[in-house]
């Protein structure tokens, strides 16, 4: 193993040049960190969502703003950050709280890339090593996408970041013979204030361990590791806060941890320990997949500099790093979860400075033997690589449309009848929670969240809302039916988001809407054929209602605002209908092509029972119906001329047209910029909650 590098010099004790002035290698290594905090933040900025995401970012903002408790481990140092946040930027801010926490967000990415950088000089003793190693982290993928949105996981990267560099230096001032004892007692503060945000800050402390025990006579003493412990032990008093919040019963509430077990429970995550050790396809295989992930998160040409700086740092600091690396990489490898990627943060920054020390390596060997000018050559791509990630990568992570998430749950919201009951699941559940207790949007409609509910007895949803006679025989993973239960005796109405499964609904008495997914935007309809507009009906759909005319109240609607719909329907054979068929409504082209999200599937696709959902057998024949909707255009569909193309589905089975097609083009529609706000203040005391929302009070005035 190569010698280990000497330290970087600090800026107090080179050479001063003429005029007291510092050398030109001091002053780009002393500006580094911010340089590449600044650059990185401004990228962050410029692709910055502009409100919630899916998976757990409505949730968290949602548990910021209103002081609530998030799922395990309840993450108290980022709920209260975000809270503070939100006060102090709300005083100078007019913007989207959600907006607002994502550029908290960035600001803790931008942190994590400045400590990165400054690592990642002193391994390698460059200012382009720690630029590049910064740059690589900064603009992968993974990374890039968890600071323009709110998560966690950029603070935990935050102090990650900060713990390895506080190691360097301390590592340097033991060897050197110093005093480190003032970097033990740093490291201990960052590591107690990282572990009530993230638990990942276990997988640091091996790095932190070598070192450590190397150099312990420097500040092995019972008075030390006294103070030591109180230092480390002390913001974890943070979590007790979460039994506080609890107790005050905000509605963002997972888990309940009132009680000291609960607690317990919910800061160990022990909801999720089932996950540790589920390497899909088993751990030899993840190891061997992981290097083409790795590839594509951090560009495989600078991935092959990695095994060179491992090599190339050497000493206890190279064991340290291998150490951290493993840890990291086989618990995010064996973290049995649908978002994997981030927990694989920790492996990629330390395969980052990896590379930073690599390149610094190849650069100076190149100077060695070709000469200066093809060393500068290679300095100059070291400084150029993260630009040009940068660059590269903007397009795919690029967020500052996206408002998929917000018009999603709106129009969910938007859609649905007074006093519905929503029920959500899975990454796409939590926005409409969102929307009602941040925004205050449909305050009458119960949105009950089966993952909550099944997953740990969501506490006190179910209290408020138990019922004390229940139909026999539900079984605890149908603890969210009980909830259903207890809404007004089951008279409320009930739908269902997108991945509910088909629990037996019917057994409390409650009439399950076929199909009945609000506002879908995850099931790509078949291909949209045409049908010809001035046909007499419009749509003689085989089996099933005549659609004899679909009319917008307005031609011209703003992207993400609401417009209400007019269909005329016919119904013929009444037995011929069977169930309450499916409406689908879908924004599309001329030609039947439909605008896509960022998962491919259509942005604006509503399906909704036939007749709000009357029996059929509440029909008679020949009856003509009316039926008026509210269809919200997402902010992501572009400016333009559209079409409303309608279809019919009765259960599984799609209700043709006479020639065989699928879906009637109804009536044509301009989409306009927005003009009007894109945020709007939440509804206050005194103040509608209806009415928070322009699109949304429109709405409920048809939605019936």
């Amino acid at each position: 193993m190569a010698a280990e590098l000497a330290p970087v010099p600090t800026l107090d004790s080179g050479q001063r040049a003429v005029g007291d002035r510092l050398p030109w290698p001091a002053v780009v290594g002393r500006a580094l960190p911010f340089t590449a905090g600044a650059v990185a933040f401004a990228v962050y900025l410029a692709s910055l969502a502009p409100t919630i995401g899916y998976l757990d970012s409505p949730e968290l903002s949602a548990a910021a703003i209103t002081l609530g408790v998030p799922h395990p481990t309840g993450y108290p140092l980022f709920i209260a950050l975000g809270h503070t946040w939100t006060l102090v930027s709300g005083a100078v801010l007019d913007a989207d709280p959600a907006w607002r926490l994502n550029l908290l967000n960035a600001l803790f990415a931008s942190l994590a890339i400045g400590f990165v950088a400054a690592s990642g000089r002193r391994l390698s003793g460059r200012a382009s090593g720690g630029w590049l190693a910064a740059g690589c982290l900064a603009y992968s993928a993974t990374f890039w996408s968890q600071a323009t949105l709110v998560e966690v996981y950029a603070l935990h990267l935050a102090f990650a970041a900060a713990l390895v560099h506080t190691w360097l230096r301390f590592d340097e001032c033991a060897a050197a013979g110093g005093d480190p004892r003032r970097f033990v007692r740093t490291l201990a503060v960052l590591t107690g204030f990282s572990l009530t945000n993230h638990m990942m800050t276990v997988l640091v402390l091996p790095v932190l361990a070598v070192s450590l025990l190397r150099y312990r006579q420097s500040f092995w003493s019972l008075r030390e590791i006294a103070s030591l412990g109180v230092l480390g032990l002390a913001p974890l008093g943070l979590y007790a806060g979460l039994a506080a919040l609890a107790a005050s019963d905000p509605i963002v509430n997972w888990g309940n941890p009132e009680r000291i077990e609960g607690l317990w429970f919910h800061v160990s995550g022990g909801q999720y320990r089932h996950n540790l050790g589920q390497a899909e396809g088993g751990l030899l295989a993840a190891l061997l997949g992981w290097p083409a992930h790795a590839g594509r998160e951090l560009s495989w040409w600078l991935l092959a500099l990695a095994p060179i700086g491992a090599w190339r740092v050497g000493g206890l600091r190279a064991l340290a790093l291998a150490l951290g690396f493993v840890v990291a990489l086989v618990f995010g490898l064996t973290w049995g979860v649908v978002d994997r990627e981030p927990f694989l943060l920790n492996a990629h920054l330390i395969v980052a400075l990896w590379i930073g020390v690599g390149a610094v390596f190849v650069r100076d060997g190149v100077e060695a033997r070709a000469g200066r000018l093809p060393g500068a050559g290679v300095e100059v791509a070291l400084w150029l690589a993260p630009i040009v990630a940068a660059t590269v990568g903007f397009a795919a992570s690029d967020r500052h449309r996206d408002y998929e998430a917000h018009d999603h749950a709106v129009a969910a919201l938007a859609a649905l009848p007074e006093n519905a009951v929503l029920i959500t699941q899975g990454p796409k559940g939590y926005a409409p929670v969102y929307a009602q207790i941040v925004e205050g949007l449909r305050t009458d409609v119960a949105v009950v969240d089966m993952y909550l509910n099944v997953r740990n007895s969501y506490g006190p949803e179910l209290d408020r809302l138990r019922s004390s006679r229940l139909p026999q025989g539900l079984t605890r993973e149908l603890a969210v039916t009980e909830t259903v239960a207890a809404l007004d005796g089951g008279s409320r109405s009930l739908w269902l988001m997108p991945r509910v499964p088909d629990n037996p609904w019917h057994r409390l008495g409650l009439t399950r809407l076929q199909g009945g997914l609000v506002d879908a935007l995850v099931e790509s309809p078949p291909a949209l054929h045409a049908a010809a507009p001035d046909r007499a009906p419009l749509a003689d759909f085989q089996g099933g209602p005549q659609l004899l005319g679909v009319s917008t109240r307005s031609h011209a609607v703003e992207s993400g605002t609401a417009v209400v719909v007019d269909y005329t329907w016919r119904v013929r054979d009444v037995q011929a209908l069977g169930e309450a068929p499916i409406v689908t409504t879908v924004l599309a082209d001329s030609s039947g092509a439909s605008p896509a999200g960022r998962d491919g599937m259509p942005l604006l696709e509503q399906r909704r029972p036939f007749a709000y959902g009357r029996s059929p057998s509440s029909l008679e024949p020949d009856q003509v119906v009316h039926e008026s909707v509210a269809l919200l255009v997402p902010r992501a569909v572009e400016p333009g001329a559209w079409w409303l193309w309608v279809s019919v589905r009765d259960g599984e089975d799609w209700m043709e047209l006479p020639d065989g097609r699928l879906f009637a083009r109804g009536a044509a529609l301009e989409v306009t910029p927005r003009t009007t706000p894109l945020w709007t203040l939440p509804a206050r005391q005194g103040r509608s909650a209806r009415s928070a929302d322009p699109a949304a009070s429109e709405s409920e005035a048809f939605v019936r």
